[in-house]
């Protein structure tokens, strides 16, 4: 019997932006083809990125002049706050108990967790969003609707049940033995070591934990090599009453330092208001910060300072943090990006913000190796974009990307090769 023959890999024929990745480089090189050809085979993974050429390529899909990028990687965001999004109503604290947190009580209902989270699949899908690192809710219900909707978008996540036992509505709260009971059924079910989806530790900040329950949770993420993501030093008053709440503790990274949740495998998120002895520790740790300008702006919390945590290495991806960021968008969360950097007087260049939007954020999330750059052997997760045919350059087409979002829409969105349903 003979074997099937195997189909002809796709040819998409167009511009192409990419982050190469490479060995020592945290935020690696760009690459450019004004005029070529992305080569993807069967399994939806890529096979090359060449120049295009008619008689090697003769039956190419031409989206000539769109552009080509990686997929977008967001990584940090909360999936019970899709439908919140621009409530101004205080700053942080006071916008948790007057907005999130009531809207997070709903997520116990199945029905309407798997309403909103079809929503967000497709607000992700269409803002070219393929990796993500998700806040899922305190409810196990909700958290296994966000592991469904992820895996029916095909698209890569960071997945967390979020662990309260403390400072908030007793709808949202489990006691330690519960929580740890919920992420083991979790883990059994729902997460794959180096599959799309993964199981993440997810404090959600704390405040919102008992010293018990955050040793319990970096016991756990320990054991099973899970990545934690949880908010560090997001708003003046949080900080002051998280030293108030953990006395004995010299700064904010001490209580996860104390509790083992600051290590290579961290996520934190914000990272404004730290002092040098906690950045210096961070990046001895090999732990990764979330920038979340939008964010940061909308709730007054303040300005990371971008430059200084990529001057000592430490590894950075851009998260809207919807629902305190405004958008799904993550070309306007790197616009927002640069204009901090400028705030900050410590500029940030857009090819880095580029990179830091895509590659460096799936890199950050564990999936570096799988996705975030068009190169032979990654999943073939891109977008294309219609950017005006006179940007000839990749300067130009860069400015274009990034700070031209409304003029330049993203026209299709590939999933391992494939448009999601």
């Amino acid at each position: 019997m003979t074997e099937p023959t195997p189909p002809p890999p796709r040819i998409y024929r167009a511009r192409i932006l990419t982050p190469v990745p490479a060995p020592g480089a945290a935020v690696p090189p760009l690459r450019f083809e004004e005029d070529g050809a992305l080569v993807v085979g069967a399994d939806g993974r890529i096979l090359s990125v060449e120049p295009y050429a008619r008689a090697a390529h003769p039956i190419a899909l031409d989206l000539h002049p769109h552009v080509l990028t990686p997929g977008f990687a967001d990584v940090h965001l909360h999936f019970p706050q899709t439908r919140v999004i621009g409530r101004a109503t205080g700053p942080l604290l006071d916008w948790l108990d007057r907005t999130v947190f009531p809207e997070e009580q709903r997520f116990s209902d199945e029905a309407y967790a798997r309403e909103v989270g079809a929503e967000l699949m497709t607000r992700m899908l269409s803002a070219g969003t393929t990796c993500s690192g998700l806040y899922a809710s305190s409810s196990p219900v909700a958290t296994r609707v966000a592991f469904e909707v992820a895996e029916r978008a095909g698209v890569l996540a960071q997945i967390g049940l979020v662990l309260m036992d403390r400072g908030a509505p007793d709808g949202l709260l489990a006691p330690r033995d519960r929580a740890l009971a919920d992420l083991a059924a979790l883990l059994a079910d729902c997460h794959r070591p180096s599959g799309d989806l993964r199981l993440a530790i997810t404090p959600r900040f704390a405040l919102s934990c008992s010293p018990e329950l955050l040793r319990a949770a970096g016991a756990f993420a320990g054991e099973h090599a899970l990545l934690v993501q949880t908010h560090l030093s997001e708003n003046e008053v949080e900080c002051e009453a998280t030293l108030a709440a953990f006395p004995g503790t010299a700064d904010y990274l001490g209580v996860y330092e104390a509790c083992g949740l600051s290590a290579d495998r961290s996520l934190f998120a914000h990272a404004i208001h730290l002092t040098d002895s906690e950045w210096d520790r961070i990046a001895a740790a090999k732990a990764r910060i979330a920038h979340c300008p939008d964010s940061n702006f909308f709730l007054g919390s303040g300005r990371m300072r971008l430059r200084e945590a990529l001057r000592r290495g430490v590894r950075v991806g851009l998260g809207s943090d919807v629902a305190a960021g405004r958008t799904f968008d993550m070309r306007r969360i790197a616009a927002s990006a640069y204009d901090t950097a400028l705030a900050e007087r410590d500029p940030v260049t857009p090819e880095e913000l580029f990179s830091l939007a895509t590659w460096c954020g799936a890199d950050v999330l564990g999936f570096g190796d799988r996705t975030g750059a068009l190169t032979p052997g990654r999943r073939a997760d891109f977008l294309a974009l219609d950017v005006p045919a006179y940007a000839r350059t990749c300067e130009e087409v860069l400015a274009h990307v990034l700070f031209a979002s409304d003029a330049t829409p993203v026209r299709r969105t590939y999933v391992a090769g494939q448009i999601p349903r």
